[in-house]
Order: structure tokens, then sequence, then C-alpha cells
């Protein structure tokens, strides 16, 4: 016949005769009716059993069966956010705590730190493994202010939050200067130790110059005065220092004069009037 023992366990194993005077195993040269056996590997047992009228021989064969085992695989540390699969390797059937899944694998989003264990169960007992997936916080990304300049300027951005920064203009330092010709978003993601993530963003708008005109050159003769009258803006500085719109002046020679006009954004931009002067 056949029997089955678990892997590293004992089998009896007992004749059925009644009259015999001696026993003889083999392997192992027992000579008792029963004997304990501690196979390693399927193994196959005879006996032979004699009386006074002769021999009879028997045998069965002793099959291994195996102990359950298992083993888990995949990241045991994670960022705030994201999944990780845990892979179980069983000979026989699996089941996960907490979630009670019975799939080698599971895909799993843990909000915390949090563990998982894995069981499996076969006729020769039970088997389980534990992992614990690490969940590591975010960082706070912080990319700076809104803010606002005109066009030609520059302006400093700042960003906080971690170890490592990487723009989306390709610049990877905390703090860069940025000079958009039009309104841009710039977003930098900010990494920690944990090699966790996180990106903020901040505007840049441009606010266009102002198209400052200090009017047509004009002439005049010597001795007499010349109305200079600016526009496009919303305040005005001549570089006569006075900061009207209009300005009388009355040069004694060919002069060129130039106003700045600022606009409601605080921009500003320069132009240049030329008075010529006649002799007389």
């Amino acid at each position: 016949g056949n029997n089955s023992v678990c892997d590293g366990q004992s089998v009896s194993l007992s004749t059925s005769t009644t009259d015999a005077d001696t026993y003889l195993w083999s392997p192992g040269g027992q000579t008792t009716a029963d004997i304990v056996v501690s196979p390693t590997s399927q193994t196959t047992y005879s006996v032979t059993v004699s009386n006074a009228c002769g021999d009879a021989t028997d045998e069965i064969t002793v099959d291994i069966a195996p102990l359950p085992t298992i083993s888990i695989s995949g990241d045991q540390e994670i960022c705030e956010g994201e999944s990780v699969q845990l892979s179980s390797t069983s000979s026989d059937g699996v089941e996960w705590l907490p979630g009670g899944a019975t799939t080698n694998d599971i895909n799993i989003t843990p909000v915390s730190t949090e563990t998982y264990t894995a069981s499996t169960t076969n006729s020769c007992g039970s088997a389980s493994e534990t992992v614990t997936v690490t969940v590591n916080q975010n960082p706070t990304a912080n990319a700076g202010q809104d803010e606002t300049i005109c066009v030609g300027e520059s302006v400093a951005l700042n960003a906080s939050g971690g170890g490592d920064y990487a723009w989306n203009s390709g610049q990877t330092a905390a703090s860069i200067t940025v000079s958009p010709g039009i309104t841009l978003t710039y977003s930098v993601t900010v990494t920690d130790g944990n090699n966790c993530s996180a990106t903020d963003e901040v505007a840049v708008t441009v606010n266009a110059l102002p198209s400052v005109d200090a009017g047509d050159d004009i002439a005049i003769c010597e001795g007499e005065t010349a109305s200079l009258s600016a526009s496009g803006a919303s305040s005005y500085l001549w570089d006569t220092q006075e900061i009207l719109e209009s300005i009388s002046v009355n040069p004694s020679q060919t002069t060129s004069y130039s106003v700045t006009g600022t606009d409601g954004n605080n921009c500003t931009a320069t132009d240049e009037v030329t008075v010529t002067v006649n002799a007389l």
C-alpha cells in the first residue's frame, strides 16, 4: 500500500501478520512487527515475515507531504498617495489580512504605515509571513507668492519645502531668476530625503510698457519758447525734473528732451523730442 507523512515527521508502520516468528524490515533492518520511520524523501519499505512454514514479504511506499511555505515581495516603503503591489509565493492558497484577499498579488494604497500578513494552509499545517509598508508623508511644496513685472524686467522666484528642486524651466536651484516676455506660470517639484515629492505653482504676470510719446520734433527761432506735451502714460518725469504732462522750454541751442512715463501698473517707458533752434 501507500502512505504519506509530513516533511520532518514520523509515521508508524505495522504488519498484519499474527503467526510470524521473525520480522525483518528494509531499509533499516528493524526486527519488530511495528516500527517508526522518519523518511526525508519518498521511500519504499518492505517487511519479510517468517515462521516454520516459510517466508512472506510485503511493501509500502511512504510519500513526503511538504510543509506549507509562503514568502512576500514588494516595496516596503512608499510615499503618501502611492500604490504598491505585494506578491506572495505559496504552493497552496493564500489569505491576506487586513482585507481578506485570496489572490497571490494585491494592490494597496495605504494612507498610513500598515502591516500586512499573508497566510497559507495545507494538510501539514499553516505558515504566514508579515510585511510592514511604511508610508512617508509628502513634503509641502511652496513656490512663493505670485509676482508682477513689466516687460523686460526680471524677478526672483523662491521655492521651499524640500532638499531638491526641479522647475519646469529646467532650473534646479531653490531660488531662480526669470525674465518672461509674457505672463507665465512656473511650477516647481520639491523632493525630500525620502524621495517623496510635491508640486506647487507661481504665476508671473508681465505687464506691457506704456506707449510714451514726447510729441513731434519742433523748430523755433532763437529766443522763442517751445511747448512740449507727452502722452501715453499716467504720470511723467522730464529730464528737466518737471513732472507735468506739458512743459515749456526756451533752449538757446538745438536740444533733445526726454520724458519718462509711468502707467497704472508702475511700468515705465521713455521717449525723446528734439527742439531745433534756428538763429535769427
